[in-house]
This record gives structure tokens, C-alpha cells and sequence, in this order.
């Protein structure tokens, strides 16, 4: 497990995050904040965020994500793999019309989901509400 116990602010570097071949996943965990201007490739990593995730650039997740603070997606966010709200308090998602594969529901907190959202094939709920206002949209694909 590699822990960064620091704020990340990636700016102009592509950060790859790479699960060994044949191993379970890897798991990296940040103490604080992400805020990403450049790149993050997360290929069958789980990645833990004990705060917010701001995207601002190209975030591709193969792995695992989950965040316990707001996620912010002003960039571009593709991938087959699953983000996790896992925060106790309330967390707000703003995800800008783009498709997560999994999403996931856990921590008691409610999750506000701001502007439009769909989940391509799943959508897990353990703990915690799930909150839509009449101005936001949360589209589940056919055959989540």
C-alpha cells in the first residue's frame, strides 16, 4: 500500500496508477484532496481520498475511486471501474453529464447529485440517501 499524506495538485504530469499483474489491486491513499489540471490513469488501483476530488483534466478509472469528501468533475472522466461515495457527512457530485460503470453508495452521509449523472451498468446502495432535485438528473442506462 503506498500512502501520500499530502494535498495532490496535478497540474501538468500524467500520474499512472498501475495494479500488478496477477496481484489484487494495489491501494493508494491520499489524507487529503486530489486536484487534478493534467492526468490520472487509474488501471485496477484502489485509489481512497479521505477529502474531495477535483478533476479539471482527464481522469480514466479501470479501478476503484472512492472519495470521502465532494467530487468535482469539470474535465473529462471515462472507465469501466467503480467510484465510491464513502463520506459520513453530506458529500455534493457534481459530474458533468459523463457515464460512471459503478457507482457506489456507502457512509451514511447524504449525496446531493448536482447537474446530470448516469451509471452504465450499476448502482450499489449500502448506506447513506441519495439526493436529486428537481433540477438534476440521475439516468441509470437500460440495464443497470
Amino acid at each position: 500500500m503506498m500512502v501520500i499524506r499530502s494535498t495532490i495538485c496535478n497540474r501538468v504530469m500524467a500520474i499512472t496508477l498501475l495494479a500488478c499483474m496477477g496481484s489484487p489491486l494495489t491501494t493508494v491513499v491520499y489524507a487529503q484532496d486530489v486536484y487534478n489540471e493534467s492526468s490520472i490513469f487509474n488501471t485496477g488501483t484502489a485509489m481512497y481520498v479521505d477529502g474531495s476530488i477535483y478533476n479539471e483534466g482527464n481522469l480514466d478509472n479501470e479501478g476503484l475511486i472512492s472519495l470521502t469528501g465532494d467530487w468535482l468533475n469539470k474535465g473529462k472522466y471515462k472507465g469501466m471501474g467503480a467510484l465510491q461515495l464513502s463520506g459520513k457527512t453530506p458529500q455534493v457530485i457534481h459530474h458533468r453529464n459523463h457515464t460512471v460503470h459503478k457507482l457506489v453508495v456507502d457512509g451514511w452521509g447524504t449525496k446531493y447529485i448536482k447537474g446530470r449523472m448516469k451509471i452504465g451498468s450499476e448502482l450499489h446502495l449500502k448506506h447513506g440517501i441519495v439526493e436529486v432535485s428537481p433540477y438534476d438528473v440521475l439516468k441509470l442506462q437500460e440495464n443497470t
